[in-house]
């Protein structure tokens, strides 16, 4: 009887341990979870890429470059970002510019603006998952 107990309790701690880590690195949105820790520095559109192809974080390792979509939506909503440091620059997304193919959107978490920029400029990154 103790020993099930224990158990209980272990899992009980462990599950709600790794609930408040979910919650202190990321963000929940929509069907989303966006990375909310260990952000890299500016890098350009194509190490962006690498970059959350190869993050791993809480067990994860399904992080993506976010669509335009997707990061405009939630860049209205930056202010819930725990850890976000830099609210006021320009973050990469996944999306080519339809117009020139050399080219990919940001947006820019402090106005909102939205925009593009050559590859081969550097921008933040947020990585996000599909829950």
């Amino acid at each position: 009887m103790q020993k099930i107990l224990f158990l209980t309790l272990f899992l009980i701690f462990t599950l709600f341990g790794f609930s408040s880590e979910i919650k202190s690195k990321t963000l929940i949105y929509k069907n989303l979870m966006f990375q909310d820790s260990n952000f890299p520095t500016y890098m350009n559109w194509q190490n962006a890429i690498e970059y959350c192809d190869n993050l791993e974080l809480l067990g994860y390792t399904d992080w993506r470059l976010p669509e335009f979509e997707e990061l405009s939506d939630v860049a209205q909503k930056s202010y819930k970002f725990k850890n976000l440091k830099n609210l006021d620059s320009c973050y990469w997304s996944d999306t080519i510019y339809p117009k020139n193919s050399d080219t990919s959107m940001f947006v820019d978490f402090s106005t909102g603006y939205d925009g593009w920029s050559s590859r081969n400029d550097n921008s933040f990154v947020i990585c996000v998952r599909d829950l």
